[in-house]
């Protein structure tokens, strides 16, 4: 086998590894949830997107979207044990920060402590390894709208 025809060979190895190991693309023409884009951050990086979630409370350092109350509940219970002393209390860690400061929050006030859908730009540079990597409040999603959302009733899988 000549030269040339190793190098055809190897090429389309290559390309065929580069496919089977690449993640399919996101469908950001629907609304995400929080653990998706998460999981996703890396690749929704720079993309405008819907993300559906449970709006903490959202003003100052504090703006945080939760995949649902129970994590949010669950963030409120760490800050106390951490106020408490308590330094090994395990913080949640499936919530995005919300960036947006004044002007968002704002527009976020009327929807505090509800499941909203907001519309925002995704920024990775404050997650490491899937972990929030920021202190105070990080702009993970940069938004640029929110409504009220409702989401989708799981299945009971009877």
């Amino acid at each position: 086998m000549g030269e040339d025809a190793l190098k055809l060979r190897f090429v389309t190895f290559v390309i065929a590894l580069t496919a089977c190991n690449s993640a399919p693309p996101i469908d950001t023409s629907r609304v995400l949830r929080v653990e998706e884009v998460i999981r996703n951050i890396d690749q929704l990086n720079g993309k405008t997107v819907r993300v559906g979630g449970f709006l903490g409370d959202c003003f100052g350092y504090d703006c945080g979207l939760f995949q649902d109350q129970a994590e949010w509940q669950e963030e409120q219970r760490w800050w106390k044990a951490v106020n408490a002393g308590d330094k090994k209390a395990p913080a949640a860690s499936n919530w995005l920060g919300i960036g947006g400061f004044g002007v968002f929050d704002a527009k976020a006030k009327p929807f505090n402590r509800s499941y909203v859908a907001i519309t925002g730009r995704i920024n990775n540079g404050c997650r490491y390894h899937g972990k929030p990597a920021c202190t105070d409040r990080a702009d993970e999603l940069e938004p640029t709208g929110i409504s009220s959302w409702t989401p989708p009733q799981k299945s009971t899988g009877s």
